[in-house]
C-alpha cells in the first residue's frame, strides 16, 4: 500500500470517530427532563397523563433513551381519585368530580432540582 492510501483511511477512520463523538453527546446525552401533561389523550375528561422525557442539547426529545421519573403529590391529594404508574416515566391521574389545583413534583436522576406541575381542575378538565 501506498502513503497516500494510508494517510487516507487515517484521515477517514478519525473524521468517523470525531463525528460519532459529537453525535454521542449532543445528539443521545441528556442535557434536560421535560415533562409534558396531556389532558385530550382520552375519552373519558377527568383523566390526565403526565409523561417525562429526556432532552439533548438541541431542545428535542433523545431517540432510543428513556428515564425513571419519581412522581410525587404535593398538594391537591383529595382531588385525585386514582392515580397509576403506567411506566417509568408516565403517570396517569383520575381526577374526582370536583375544583382545585394538584401540584405534582417530578424528580429523576437526571433532573438538577424537581421540576414541579400544577394542574387546574376547573380550566383544564371538563366534567360531562
Amino acid at each position: 500500500m501506498s502513503t497516500k492510501l494510508i494517510f487516507a483511511a487515517i484521515i477517514i477512520i478519525a473524521g468517523i470517530c470525531i463525528i460519532s463523538f459529537f453525535i454521542w453527546h449532543y445528539g443521545f446525552s441528556i442535557y434536560e427532563v421535560r415533562s409534558k401533561v396531556d389532558y385530550s389523550r382520552f375519552k373519558d375528561d377527568s383523566i390526565v397523563l403526565i409523561k417525562v422525557f429526556p432532552v439533548n442539547s438541541f431542545g428535542s426529545r433523545i431517540p432510543l433513551r428513556n428515564i425513571e421519573a419519581d412522581f410525587d403529590i404535593i398538594s391537591g391529594s383529595e382531588s385525585i381519585d386514582k392515580i397509576e404508574k403506567i411506566s417509568g416515566n408516565e403517570l396517569l391521574i383520575k381526577i374526582l368530580n370536583q375544583f382545585g389545583e394538584v401540584k405534582i413534583s417530578i424528580d429523576s436522576q437526571y433532573s438538577l432540582a424537581p421540576q414541579i406541575i400544577s394542574i387546574n381542575i376547573d380550566n383544564a378538565v371538563h366534567f360531562n
